[in-house]
């Protein structure tokens, strides 16, 4: 079937999180973010899918068995959502796009660009907050404060996470009381690598509902308000999951996760940017020599 939309011109690359919803697309499309109305079996079935919902010619071999490498290599639930995105914003504006299925490329790179950029800033904000509840519970506690969870969790939440973390953890029986403990064959640097973010939030916000004054206070000395700071951190970690699995941002949830983020990270007193312009010049060289040594194969 032959393309009936009029592509004249490539735009540069307006990715997603670059062109406002409102702007790319004229009325909230829930084309965008719906499912597929019946499941797809084969390769074929979504190869042939995505070029029809592009209007691209499906007896071109080339073009057919480039989308299917993409599809193998990427699943199709995240290219059908950036084919979907390209093809509503070709119907509203046919000359910004000239190759649909290069323009789809484009825009399924651009969220995994923002997902890596999100995950760099998840990951700084994940290790201030260890570093920040280790460093008070060693002052507190002393170095074995793991091994008691009753000290860092609230009572209701012990079971649950000795369930959660029953493989991660080396749990042990106390001598004479019916309750487990963390085993002191770990460090608490060791404990704080093996739990998730999830519950190194609630052991965070634990410390932060007794005294505020104890974590998460601004640059300024003034203390986060719990509310805030318990905001903030369910943010990270709904953030932290998208990343963990290459979930599909839309232009709100990037924006706002990452202001989230950047605000987490201030009050963790940390330089965003130096730290940014830091890892580039780190990250260039090394992307740059990868590039290299795979033209190189034969």
């Amino acid at each position: 079937m032959v393309s009936q939309l009029s592509y004249r011109e490539q735009a540069p690359v307006p990715a997603l999180w670059q062109v406002p919803l409102a702007r790319a697309l004229p009325y909230k499309d829930s084309r965008l973010t719906m499912p597929v109305n019946k499941p797809l079996r084969t390769l074929h079935e979504c190869v042939m899918t995505l070029l029809t919902l592009l209007e691209l010619p499906v007896n071109d071999d080339g073009l057919r068995q480039r989308v299917k490498t993409f599809i193998l290599c990427n699943g199709f639930d995240g290219v059908y959502r950036a084919a979907r995105f390209t093809a509503i914003r070709g119907n509203h504006e046919p000359n910004i796009i000239a190759e649909p299925w290069s323009y789809t490329v484009r825009v399924y790179n651009g969220n995994l660009a923002r997902l890596n950029y999100l995950y760099t800033l998840s990951h700084w904000a994940e290790s201030g907050l260890r570093s920040q509840l280790d460093l008070h519970y060693t002052v507190t506690l002393g170095e074995t404060w793991p091994r008691d969870p009753r000290r860092y969790l609230d009572g209701r939440e012990v079971n649950s996470f000795l369930q959660a973390t029953r493989n991660l953890l080396p749990w042990e029986q106390v001598p004479g009381v019916p309750m487990m403990q963390v085993s002191d064959a770990i460090t608490s640097t060791e404990f704080l690598e093996r739990i998730s973010l999830s519950w190194l939030k609630q052991m965070v916000l634990k410390i932060h509902g007794g005294d505020a004054r104890r974590i998460l206070v601004g640059q300024d000395g003034r203390t986060i308000n719990y509310q805030r700071a318990k905001s903030l951190l369910e943010a990270a970690v709904t953030i932290r999951n998208a990343v963990a699995h290459n979930r599909y941002l839309t232009n709100e949830v990037y924006t706002k996760g990452e202001q989230n983020l950047l605000d987490l990270l201030a009050i963790l007193h940390f330089d965003v940017a130096k730290a940014l312009r830091n890892l580039e010049i780190e990250r260039t060289p090394l992307i740059r020599q990868a590039i290299q040594r795979l033209d190189d194969i034969p």
